[in-house]
């Protein structure tokens, strides 16, 4: 691969002179950043500021930015480049394909005329890739093909932290089935080797912290979490993306502060277009899960997201089966089904009616609180049970399997199917079928790939395990239970508490 890439390097580049790297310009609050270009000087401001912001994946806010930089410089290829790649967002396995080529067709009609707007070799490189991105195929084929050419450029330009830093995040993106330790080791190597000259550059920065966010590689994550939100405050993904690394390390305070610093600076910003704060979503669900493991009230948070699930539920006639798309109804229910386990204090019911067949999501996940709440009253376990049966099927019917968040969701339902089972056999006295349903649910659960943030099911097949082993006095296999939920969720406390009591009656 390494001399395919120097062969396509120097095909594509064989006439480009070496950049001229530019000082690091302050783009502040959002991080240093440098990038030699043929634009106009009134476009060079609003360019750079752009750049930052998406680095950030402050996507709206940097294409408005390189929108100001078109409108100085029309002229200006990487202007259109920059508001092009704000459509795309490779770790979250999201894509605008018709607003990206909308953007390149502005510039000009065919690929060749926008090749011929590129008034450099290197800004041709950066064109040809955003053209593959938005170009012929599916989108796993077009991530491929864009991260070889942003290979190919890096090669031709490896003075260019901007190309060294697109082509590190194109490696994230290529993982379409869920985390991929290869990629991301290679992301972190390109982008560990200019960290230290690059300290705050926020792509550089940003993107370590992706590559290391999972329990096994955050401790190499924490340099880049301890400086990301001094280099940008004013981005409100840069703020919580330092929590990834902290929630990783179950560090419980800095992910408070680090979710209750990005809300203000998002209300504030919402503020300023004349917007109400919000108050559902991920900063809010990462809080709310930070402050249950420290045993402090999440309880307004919640509340106030079911308010505005309440007003969603009035204002939006939902369309699908599925819940809209950042559903606060499902970011409300997730967040109660968390706190009812950590609390006992179980408030199921929806914000308001939820539309006939729609919001199974939302559905689901209501109905697993349901289940966790039950205990071990058989009757209410298996009136649960029934219910998460009846919505099983048409929820993994609608979902689709385009993203890894998809997978995980269809995972999810049948992990927690699995979970379900065993809770019946266990409330029925069949302790033996029951404990053997809960380890197939701890198996799946396994070997979902790696995710980040909060366990993907509320309460994780292996605690759930332990809890049922500690009841019926198997100490040793309930510690070892606690023991594998504690190294995929570090520092969690219903774990550490099961793994406490486990090890207290075990015997010496």
């Amino acid at each position: 691969m390494r001399l395919v890439r120097a062969w396509i390097a120097a095909i594509l580049f064989a006439s480009a002179p070496a950049a001229a790297q530019a000082p690091p310009v302050a783009v502040a609050p959002l991080g240093e950043v440098a990038f030699a270009n043929s634009g106009a000087e009134a476009a060079q401001a609003p360019f750079l500021r752009g750049l930052a912001l998406l680095h950030n994946f402050e996507y709206d806010r940097a294409a408005a930015a390189f929108r100001e930089a078109e409108t100085a410089d029309p002229g200006f290829a990487m202007a259109w480049w920059g508001e092009a790649m704000t459509y795309n967002h490779p770790v979250w396995m999201e894509q605008d394909k018709e607003a990206g080529e909308a953007v390149l067709v502005h510039l000009g009609a065919t690929r060749e005329a926008r090749r011929a707007r590129a008034k450099t070799p290197r800004e041709r490189g950066y064109l040809e890739a955003v053209e593959l991105l938005y170009g012929a195929g599916g989108k796993e084929e077009r991530d491929r093909l864009y991260s070889e050419r942003m290979g190919a450029l890096f090669a031709a330009f490896p003075d260019d932290v901007d190309a060294r830093a697109f082509y590190a995040l194109s490696l994230l993106g290529l993982a379409h089935n869920g985390r991929d330790h290869v990629l991301y080791m290679r992301s972190a190597a390109l982008l560990e080797e200019v960290f230290p000259s690059h300290p705050r550059h926020p792509g550089v920065v940003h993107y370590l912290i992706h590559s290391y966010d999972d329990p096994v590689h955050a401790p190499l994550g924490l340099r880049a979490a301890r400086v990301y939100g001094a280099i940008a405050p004013d981005a409100g993904h840069a703020l919580h993306m330092t929590s990834h690394i902290y929630l990783a390390l179950g560090l419980w305070p800095e992910v408070e502060q680090a979710n209750v610093r990005a809300m203000a600076v998002v209300d504030a910003q919402r503020a300023a277009r004349g917007k109400p704060a919000g108050h559902c979503g991920h900063y809010q669900e990462w809080l709310v899960y930070a402050r249950l493991q420290r045993e402090e009230d999440a309880g307004p948070v919640v509340a106030a997201c079911r308010a505005d699930g309440l007003a969603t539920l009035q204002a939006v006639t939902a369309t699908g089966h599925l819940d809209p798309y950042r559903s606060l109804t499902l970011s409300w229910a997730d967040m109660a089904v968390r706190r009812g386990m950590e609390t006992g204090a179980w408030a199921l019911d929806p914000p308001g009616p939820l539309p006939e067949g729609r919001y199974l999501e939302t559905r689901f996940t209501l109905a697993y609180g349901a289940l966790l709440a039950a205990g071990h009253d058989p009757a209410r376990v298996r009136a649960a049970r029934a219910l998460l049966e009846a919505l099983q099927r048409p929820l993994l019917e609608a979902l689709p399997q385009e993203r890894p968040s998809d997978m995980d969701s269809a995972r999810r339902v049948r992990v927690v199917m699995l979970q379900s089972a065993g809770l019946e056999k266990i409330a029925a006295g069949d302790a033996a079928a029951g404990i053997a349903a809960l380890r197939s649910a701890a198996g799946a659960e396994a070997a979902i790939p790696a995710g980040f943030g909060p366990p993907l099911i509320e309460k994780p097949s292996d605690e759930l395990l332990g809890d049922a082993l500690l009841r019926l006095g198997r100490f040793d296999e309930a510690a070892k239970a606690y023991e594998t939920a504690l190294a995929a969720a570090p520092n969690r406390r219903l774990s550490l508490r099961g793994l406490a009591l486990a090890r207290q009656h075990r015997p010496a």
